[in-house]
């Protein structure tokens, strides 16, 4: 039995608005969600991260030093204020929240990359990684989110993997 059929016998008036939650409560239904669609939307998320770095990477010598930080700062805080926006205000559109959530933690890693370059930083690219990791590494408790958490161990996994193969590594 899923979410939609008990919905539909409320509709019909077979069931009273009671007994729909009770029997939602008892077997723990859940609203159905699209899979194709979330998978398309996360898929989006990583395509417009990506775009937003190559767009300022393809105009790197005309955008001026400050300007390109502050964009990508605002970028990154904005694509998480419209995720929390839509996941705990509006309560309505949480995959596309989660989605924008993914937007700004992989922008994050952008920026990472953006500072080095601008600042002309020489430093190992396992700590590249490792700063990432640990600025996104509350948003899974913080957001109560298993794609945060998924990203949190990719992170992780890559530094943990770039790490192991340098060779002035401690590990």
């Amino acid at each position: 039995m899923k979410y939609t059929d008990v919905q539909k016998l409320h509709e019909a008036g077979l069931i009273s608005g009671d007994q729909r939650e009770q029997i939602v409560e008892h077997f723990k239904l859940k609203e159905d969600s699209n899979r194709f669609l979330v998978i398309i939307s996360f898929v989006g998320a990583v395509l417009v991260a990506a775009g937003i770095v190559l767009l300022i990477a393809s105009n790197w010598d005309a955008i001026p030093r400050g300007v390109k930080l502050a964009t990508g700062l605002a970028l990154m805080l904005g694509a998480h204020g419209v995720g929390w926006w839509l996941c705990e205000i509006r309560q309505n559109c949480r995959k596309t929240g989660e989605a924008l959530h993914l937007i700004g933690s992989l922008l994050f890693l952008g920026n990472i990359a953006l500072v080095g370059q601008i600042y002309h930083l020489v430093s190992r690219p396992p700590n590249a990684f490792l700063l990432w990791w640990a600025g996104i590494a509350a948003l899974p408790w913080l957001l109560r989110s298993e794609v945060q958490h998924l990203l949190a161990l990719l992170a992780f996994g890559i530094w943990f993997g770039m790490e192991v193969n340098e060779r002035s590594s401690l590990i």
